[in-house]
Parts: C-alpha cells; structure tokens; sequence
C-alpha cells in the first residue's frame, strides 16, 4: 500500500524556500546554473518557485518595470525570457534574498 504524501511536494518546497534563507539562496544558485546550462525550461520552474515563496509577482513586477503577467509568461515552462528580462528578473530576486549583486551567487 502507498502513502499518500501529507504535504504537496511543491508545497513543501515554497515553505522550505520561505524559512530558510540559506535554502533559498541556494536554490537562487542552481536556478541561476541552469539557465546558464541551457536548462531553461528547470530554470523558468525555479524562478518561478522563488517569486512565489519570497518576493512576489507584483513586487517584482513594479522592481522590474515588468508587467505581472508578462513576468508570469516569462517565467512558464514554455517561457523564454530575453536576456535583458532575465537580467532585471535575477536582479530583483538576488536583492530580495540579501546578495549584494547578482553575480555575488558565485562568490
């Protein structure tokens, strides 16, 4: 017999995300790796988890000069940000999470 999971992976990734900010930068880390590998597809899902954990559409949105729904298409699976997009994307969020620049993730 299964057990059925009592919290939603996905769930459980968020709540990880949001009290833990070392679990966060770290995983800002690997979402920044995989959009450098090409992987953009796991990197827009990561994205996507930290803006939904941590800083929110809207914040992002009026930090980024981004519509909401824009950043939303942006950061879908089928998304493929422009550079300059992910550049104003990743900025925002490595702020949020205390880096004192984006490229400080690699320090």
């Amino acid at each position: 017999m299964i057990m059925a999971l009592s919290v939603d992976y996905k769930e459980g990734v968020l709540k990880d995300i949001r009290e833990n900010p070392e679990m966060a930068k770290e995983y800002y880390r690997e979402a920044v790796k995989a959009s450098i590998n090409g992987e953009t597809d796991v990197a827009n899902v990561m994205f996507r988890d930290l803006v939904n954990a941590g800083i929110g559409f809207q914040r992002l949105a009026k930090e980024t000069g981004i519509s909401a729904p824009n950043l939303h298409r942006a950061l879908s699976s089928r998304g493929n940000p422009t550079l300059k997009t992910f550049g104003k994307i990743a900025a925002s969020i490595s702020a949020f999470l205390g880096f004192p620049n984006p490229m400080a993730v690699f320090s």
